[in-house]
């Protein structure tokens, strides 16, 4: 939420918080903000914090830019005349007394008054607590107070409304968003903030399609505070993430061809990205799907869009019509290099251990100079010579990461680290790759990765850092064991062999919780018994 602000207006220096939560936002507010007021009506809420501080890579309450101001938000705004360039907002259950007028009209208009000009207004929503006519209220109410409005769904069932009485487009400005993105790299890494299609990924409404959704609906006002006194979420009907698709797909610019993302950005835009994300951040949700149709079918008759129909069936789990796909692809668009690359993928691992078929060696012999480094590190990994692939290195480091094939070059990178040996170099090393796989897990949490992330960590002095990566393996797989294929079950059951053993020898490790050792072990052995 904090980021996005920064996003789309880089200047903003003064920011007001509403709800302080697990503190997130708190830490997601990048460096260029100098100051920041934070009003919490729960002191539990802080001494809970505190007490968890210790534990915690990061403390949001020892930011030195932080202000807190314990009272409510209304009465706080009301006793002063300070302006802020953002307020954001994440009250709790909007049921609740004391959160339940934090989403009115006039609360809004309070808002507005301690705006600087252009400034912006960012709330927080769940979509269960929502049906589609309180959705619409909401967006309604934006619209009475402020002109500018957009929805974006940064995760799940969850939304962002970003409003503003002057235009607000980060996705818009891509030279620009990229510059801030870059000038903080490690700090929007870490919230999953990579490059301009993650804004674009996570946009669902722009302000014109708010203004169609939100036609005619009645306003939340605090005579009439709709979400007050709504029973969607305890009687179980408000929406779902599938549902919120839905409704929102009518407007979504992605999936529109007259739409601005189209009209303006496309040739700028990373599509392959844009489809992973738009994948991750909506879990499982059959919805997604159908907009990245849309998507290909906006698109039109392109190599792009046939490789987004390849990944699409490749979810699916149709690798036959997948391939069908690429290899007509092909025939029309020969020199891409998005296809080529895909036409080879499903065998990277044959390739990899010479076990590839005579034409598939000569496919691959054929992938563009930029992918074939890629396919030498994987043979140097396969055949665990971690000299030779350390040497290509600086080759990979110059992948693009948002190729199809970036992240597979990150985990080249990552491997040969995750084995060095020599005591005298281990840390940095480690510390190295700990930082690569945190910069993938950001945006695509896969068990392999949190494999690597404690493989790096052993031998350092981040104990701590293995543990909780060996803990990310075991819930990883646990959600996915029921939907993996026979050679990705024993894939995985390879790498939790390598990682038996660092869960062994933190179990002696003074420097880790013992209970702590404990419940991952567990956790552990349930997610290696799914993959049998």
């Amino acid at each position: 939420m904090s980021a996005l602000a920064v996003l789309a207006r880089p200047d903003l220096r003064d920011m007001l918080i509403i709800g302080f939560g697990g503190g997130n936002v708190v830490q997601a507010v990048p460096p260029s903000v100098r100051h920041i007021d934070l009003i919490e009506l729960e002191p539990e809420m802080i001494r809970a914090n505190q007490a968890i501080a210790a534990r915690r890579s990061r403390d949001p309450l020892s930011d030195t830019r932080l202000r807190l101001i314990m009272n409510d938000a209304r009465g706080s705004l009301a006793l002063t005349a300070k302006t802020y360039d953002a307020i954001v907002s994440q009250p709790s259950h909007p049921w609740t007394a004391g959160a339940s007028h934090l989403y009115t009209r006039e609360f809004l208009q309070v808002a507005r008054a301690h705006l600087n000009p252009g400034g912006l207004y960012v709330g927080w929503m769940s979509v269960e607590y929502l049906d589609a006519d309180l959705l619409r209220s909401m967006l309604a109410t934006l619209h009475a107070v402020f002109p500018e409005v957009r929805v974006y769904r940064a995760w799940g069932n969850s939304l962002l409304f970003m409003a503003s009485s002057a235009p607000i487009a980060p996705e818009r400005y891509i030279t620009r968003t990229r510059e801030v993105l870059d000038s903080a790299a490690l700090h929007f890494a870490r919230i999953g903030l990579l490059a301009p299609e993650d804004l674009v990924a996570t946009l669902m409404l722009d302000t014109d399609g708010a203004a169609k959704l939100a036609d005619n609906a009645p306003l939340v006002t605090d005579d009439d505070n709709r979400l007050a006194v709504a029973r969607a979420y305890e009687r179980g009907q408000g929406l779902t993430g599938e549902t919120t698709g839905q409704l929102l797909a009518p407007f979504d610019p992605l999936s529109h061809a007259d739409s601005f993302v189209h009209r303006e950005l496309e040739a700028q835009l990373d599509f392959g990205y844009i489809w992973r994300r738009c994948v991750y951040l909506s879990g499982h949700d059959p919805s997604t799907l159908e907009r990245l149709s849309g998507l290909a079918d906006a698109l039109g008759p392109s190599a792009t869009a046939v490789q987004l129909r390849y990944m699409s069936a490749m979810r699916l789990g149709q690798p036959q019509r997948a391939a069908s796909l690429v290899a007509e692809g092909l025939t029309h668009w020969p020199q891409s290099t998005a296809l080529r690359y895909l036409q080879v993928e499903p065998y990277l691992s044959d390739l990899a251990f010479d076990r590839a078929t005579a034409e598939q060696r000569a496919q691959a012999v054929s992938l563009p100079a930029e992918v074939q480094p890629v396919l030498a590190g994987m043979r140097a990994a396969g055949h665990q010579d971690w000299s030779a692939l350390a040497a290509l290195d600086e080759t990979l480091s110059r992948v693009n990461p948002l190729a199809a094939w970036g992240v597979q070059a990150a985990q080249l990178r990552v491997e040969w680290r995750a084995r060095v040996q020599n005591p005298e170099l281990r840390q940095r090393y480690g510390d190295e790759g700990i930082a690569m796989a945190d910069r993938v897990l950001s945006t695509d949490p896969d068990a392999f990765w949190f494999a690597l992330r404690a493989l790096s960590a052993g031998g350092t002095n981040r104990p701590e850092v293995a543990l909780e990566s060996i803990a990310g393996f075991a819930a990883t797989v646990s959600e996915v064991a029921g939907k993996l294929s026979a050679s990705e079950r024993a894939l995985l059951s390879a790498r939790a062999g390598t990682l038996a053993p660092a869960l062994d020898a933190l179990a002696g490790d003074n420097r880790v919780d013992a209970r702590r050792v404990t419940e991952v072990r567990s956790a552990f052995d349930q997610a290696v018994d799914k993959l049998r």
